[in-house]
């Protein structure tokens, strides 16, 4: 292992222990546990981790306890995020959706026990005409609407929290992906079941799942998870599948090299007896998914050319997101517009008119506004000074009147006195 630390080596070894039903070796109370915690949520494989360690004699108190109340805690989530999913699956069915679970949220039935694939949300496909009924479903049943996620898809967000992403259509972020699932619901058939959901053939599930994941990969974003999700379907349906379809299909989109190190890779970390590494080239991309993107990008970009599309389509998106945001302030809503000028709630044809009258006066009021807070700014800067010379008026005003007032009295104790002379 290049990415080589020996909580990582042990955190491989407990992950291959689980997916084969044997017991994880117990190698003394030398591990930095906390680092395994982390790494493992990190990694999105800490209920996995749990199941293993769960009889471990040698972790110390504390950490089994945190350990403990981690897996109670993630079984409890799973539990809701069943009923969840069974949930929408039967409103989708009931108003004629129809929709299928996207790989690899599939996968959960694969694993030893189905609670040991961490969840965090549910991602499904529907068909393009049925996207208008989509939303009222998804209202209907008390979604609120986020927005498109990076890929294209609906994102709905429930009352207690689960995040839930639809596609109409998958891998808008390339094109060759995109061509290769283009037509996919005239390969997708019925399949039976309480909810009588849509299914999709083996290599199809098996296709999404390396360019789902060869997308996560170029936005580094891929991790252990993915391998494991690959490793139990390979272990599942590998015998059965057709794989000159696949290669062929995947060699289409420039990802074959990325799935044959993906596969090796797994089977490197997970298979009772590993195969030899053959290739050099799949080390830097162990190195990188265990880093999570930090280490061997640039050798990891000469094995999947996808990494270099999706920067340029990444930098495309964001562009197109700040033109669109300046759109949408120089054009606003006709509901923002009726606050401005309450005419066009009777006459929306004046919107156009309103919005040049709104981007005429925009220069002169922002010039307004500068004037007036310089203006402000400026009696600031001086008013200190303009207290002072008030105050000082203000005394000097005092004083000529206490001045004036002292002359009168004298001069009227003088003519009292004159007058009183003239009397005698």
């Amino acid at each position: 292992m290049v990415y080589n630390s020996m909580e990582m080596d042990y955190l491989l070894s407990l992950l291959k222990a689980v997916l084969n039903n044997e017991a994880a070796g117990d190698t003394g109370n030398r591990h930095d546990w906390g680092l395994i915690f982390n790494m493992s949520a990190y990694h999105r494989v800490q209920t996995m981790v749990c199941y293993a360690l769960l009889f471990n004699e040698s972790m110390p108190p504390e950490w089994r306890e945190r350990y403990g109340a981690r897996f109670r805690e993630l079984v409890t989530k799973d539990a809701a995020y069943r009923k969840m999913v069974h949930g929408i699956l039967g409103m989708l069915e009931k108003d004629d959706i129809p929709s299928v679970l996207l790989p690899p949220q599939d996968v959960k039935g694969l694993y030893p026990q189905s609670d040991m694939r961490e969840v965090d949300g549910l991602s499904f496909l529907v068909r393009e005409d049925r996207e208008g009924r989509l939303f009222q479903t998804m209202y209907a049943g008390g979604f609120r609407y986020e927005g498109e996620s990076l890929q294209g898809g609906h994102r709905f967000v429930a009352s207690d929290g689960w995040h839930i992403t639809a596609y109409v259509h998958l891998f808008r972020c390339d094109r060759k992906m995109e061509r290769l699932f283009a037509n996919l619901w005239e390969r997708i058939h019925k399949a039976g079941g309480e909810n009588e959901l849509y299914c999709m053939d083996p290599e199809d599930r098996y296709l999404l799942m390396v360019c789902w994941s060869a997308v996560r990969f170029s936005f580094s974003q891929v991790d252990i998870r993915d391998a494991v999700d690959i490793y139990l379907y390979l272990q599942s349906y590998g015998q059965g599948l057709n794989w000159a379809y696949i290669d062929q299909r995947l060699a289409e989109c420039d990802v074959l090299d990325f799935s044959r190190g993906l596969r090796a890779l797994a089977w490197l970390w997970f298979a009772k007896f590993p195969r030899e590494m053959k290739n050099n080239g799949y080390l830097d991309m162990e190195e990188y998914i265990l880093s999570k993107g930090m280490y061997a990008k640039e050798a990891c970009m000469k094995l999947l050319p996808l990494m270099a599309r999706l920067e340029i389509w990444k930098i495309k998106e964001e562009r197109k997101v700040r033109v669109l945001a300046v759109l949408h302030w120089l054009f606003p809503q006709r509901k923002y517009m009726i606050g401005l000028y309450p005419v066009l709630e009777h006459h929306p044809w004046l919107l156009w008119f309103c919005w040049i009258r709104r981007l005429i006066h925009i220069p002169f009021r922002r010039l307004r506004q500068r004037v007036e807070r310089a203006v402000q700014s400026f009696f600031f800067l001086i008013s200190p000074y303009l207290e002072r010379i008030l105050s000082r008026w203000e005394r000097r005003g005092r004083a000529a009147k206490e001045e004036k007032r002292g002359r009168a009295g004298e001069d009227g104790k003088g003519s009292n006195e004159s007058r009183s002379g003239g009397w005698i």
